[in-house]
């Protein structure tokens, strides 16, 4: 069964990771010079970005992964 794939930009998926809605997040390429990020929230859905330039992506998922990891800390503590 496929799941339903949700549309969303780079700040909306920023901010379901700071608040800890994220289970996983992936770069999928989609072509020589764009990709784009794909992220499964907690529930199973799935949201994807608009492929943009690489190089805005990376950064983009790096500062997610990040937020990701902070949010488990915060709640932690």
């Amino acid at each position: 069964m496929q799941k339903n794939i949700k549309q969303a930009n780079f700040l909306d998926i920023e901010s379901m990771a700071l608040g800890n809605k994220l289970a996983s997040v992936k770069i999928e390429n989609c072509g020589e010079e764009t990709s784009k990020i794909v992220a499964e929230d907690n529930l199973g859905n799935i949201y994807e970005t608009p492929c943009e330039q690489k190089k805005i992506v990376s950064k983009s998922y790096m500062i997610i992964n990040n937020y990701i990891k902070w949010s488990k800390l915060v709640l932690e503590s």
